[in-house]
């Protein structure tokens, strides 16, 4: 015969506070980037440039970071 046994209150509380850490989890990031998005509005301050992807393809930009790096 098998026993049905319901869980231990502090397993339930286990679980769902494990629960709200995974509800919650990217909470923060999601705050940080409308927020930093917002600020950035205000403040009247450029929007970060994002690199080509042309940019380093040459055998120049390769030979000029390995120059750097050591």
């Amino acid at each position: 015969m098998t026993e049905t046994r319901s869980m231990h209150p502090l397993r339930w509380l286990v679980v769902g506070l494990c629960g709200l850490a995974l509800v919650f989890d990217g909470y923060d990031l999601v705050v940080y980037g409308t927020t930093v998005a917002a600020l950035r509005r205000e403040w009247g301050s450029p929007a970060p440039r994002r690199a080509s992807s042309r940019a380093c393809r040459s055998s120049a930009c390769w030979s000029a970071r390995s120059a750097s790096a050591r």
